[in-house]
């Protein structure tokens, strides 16, 4: 419903991000996308008003706010069971200091074969968008020794 009636209305989206809502965003959960330190963020000390326009207008007229919350909801339907299944795959994790959720690592390694886990000094639960030259060179790092093995 939030997803739908906010891809609608450009205004709605807006809101969401931006301000208090009905649902709870408080200004300490919201702020976590502007600043590392949740109790020193400011969105607007982070991104310039453009910024954040353009990144609700890519939302609003593509009509894609929905698909982008639906994996939280989906996530949310997952069986317990099924979250104690250990993925195989060597994983990287970047544990940017603003996300919401910061497992540790023994959980980590219980959840999944970890090859990498780094804590970005800046960033937060929109890590790509906050600091895109960091996040590119954390996804660059964990791929580097895969890629020297693949061309050797």
């Amino acid at each position: 419903m939030i997803g739908l009636s906010a891809g609608r209305y450009g205004c709605g989206f807006a809101s969401l991000l931006t301000t208090r809502s009905a649902l709870g965003v408080s200004r300490r959960s919201r702020n976590r996308v502007a600043e590392p330190d949740p109790d020193r963020g400011d969105i607007e000390r982070r991104f310039t008003k453009d910024e954040i326009l353009t990144n609700i207008t890519i939302y609003w007229l593509t009509a894609t706010i929905g698909s982008s919350m639906r994996m939280y909801h989906a996530n949310a339907a997952i069986p317990p069971a099924q979250h104690a299944r250990r993925v195989e795959v060597l994983s990287g994790f970047s544990l940017f200091r603003g996300d919401v959720v910061r497992p540790p690592r023994a959980w980590l390694e219980r959840a999944a074969n970890v090859a990498r886990v780094t804590e970005p000094a800046r960033g937060g639960h929109f890590a790509p968008f906050e600091e895109p030259e960091l996040y590119a060179e954390e996804l660059r790092a964990f791929f580097r020794p895969y890629r020297e093995v693949a061309t050797s």
